[in-house]
């Protein structure tokens, strides 16, 4: 790439605890972080996966059911548009009876840049939520924005996704816990999945050549 094509886009990534099912109470502690964020000189602030929902597969999840312009989209424009940045978490979305996990962005105009709708959930999720194979390019002023939500990451057709589609950033908000040791679990398994998870975003980077954007939830489950 030629040196007068090549852009500077400073990015956040915020990592935050998020209460099961208080969407408003998670919407309101997450302006803390992206205050901060765009005071740092932030274009670009991605929170995690699910991060007004909160992560708990039970059917109580449903009662986080937000229609497609809902509250946690009026926050993201309303937040984006006050600090002048791009600003994206994902929701649970409500589509008539069914469920989905759909990544919201939106730009320094407080408008919808795009949206993506999580293609594999992961196992029990799948009970929870539906999968939808749309589109998981995102575009931009600043080029085109990949997304992978937590799990979909892992499989094969990600990487080969964000490559034929020739995406400038890729960005991976996740919602996923660290397992416990356990008799079932050994110590050396939960090792191995934390340094895989580490890696995941570097190893995208590498392949693709392409800065790549990991964020995952904090505090307990």
């Amino acid at each position: 790439m030629a040196k007068e094509n090549v852009r500077k886009l400073r990015v956040a990534a915020v990592q935050m605890e998020s209460k099961n099912g208080l969407i408003k109470a998670n919407l309101d502690h997450a302006v803390p972080f992206i205050d901060e964020a765009a005071g740092k000189g932030a274009e670009l602030i991605v929170l995690p996966e699910f991060m007004p929902t909160g992560y708990i597969f039970t059917t109580a999840i449903w009662d986080a059911g937000e229609p497609s312009k809902g509250m946690t989209v009026t926050w993201l424009k309303e937040h984006s548009k006050r600090l002048g940045v791009y600003l994206g978490t994902s929701f649970l979305e409500a589509d008539g009876e069914d469920f989905f996990n759909t990544f919201v962005l939106t730009t320094p105009e407080g408008k919808e840049a795009g949206r993506v709708r999580k293609q594999t959930p992961a196992a029990f999720e799948a009970y929870f939520t539906k999968g939808d194979s749309g589109s998981h390019v995102i575009e931009t002023d600043f080029g085109k924005v990949g997304v992978g939500i937590c799990y979909e990451n892992m499989l094969s057709y990600m990487p080969y996704l964000m490559y034929s589609q020739s995406v400038d950033i890729i960005l991976m908000p996740h919602s996923a816990p660290s397992p416990m040791k356990s008799i079932f679990t050994p110590q050396k398994a939960v090792d191995a999945f934390n340094q895989n998870l580490k890696e995941l975003a570097v190893s995208y980077a590498k392949q693709l050549g392409i800065p790549a954007v990991m964020i995952n939830k904090s505090g307990r489950w």
